[in-house]
């Protein structure tokens, strides 16, 4: 898949990149499709930069599928995101963050750093933050 530079949709989500930022939109339920083809992208950004971080949008989210949950805690022990930075999470939401990202390291994946954050805003500054420190890059 390659990078995407305007908003793309998968299903009734939207994404693109930025460089080594993948932007999510999700609408409604993530199911385990839409979560493939997601990671297929994060597979393209990680193979171009050696490097993923993205910036979730989930003002719109409402589920996850369990087999997508599944899923992405089985590639995550193959490739790894960096950090993610998400902001309109519901409880529930991220409730469900948490427990993929715990399945990623019980399976023996590197721990993600996951930040909610109140807007795109902070979302692009903690990033910036997280590539400064993590990679020694400029944001």
């Amino acid at each position: 898949m390659p990078l995407l530079e305007t908003w793309q949709e998968i299903g009734p989500h939207r994404v693109r990149t930025e460089e080594n930022v993948i932007f999510l939109q999700i609408v409604g339920h993530l199911r385990i499709e839409e979560t493939q083809a997601i990671c297929l992208l994060s597979e393209a950004v990680l193979a171009e930069y050696g490097s993923l971080f993205m910036i979730a949008n989930l003002h719109q989210s409402k589920s996850f599928s369990p087999e997508g949950r599944k899923f992405l805690a089985e590639w995550g022990t193959k490739h790894t995101i960096t950090a993610i930075a998400q902001y309109g999470i519901s409880v529930v939401t991220q409730t469900i963050s948490v427990l993929v990202a715990a399945a990623i390291r019980l399976l023996g994946g590197r721990a993600v750093e996951i930040k909610n954050v109140k807007d795109e805003a902070e979302a692009r500054a903690w990033i910036a933050e997280q590539k400064k420190r993590r990679l020694g890059l400029p944001s």
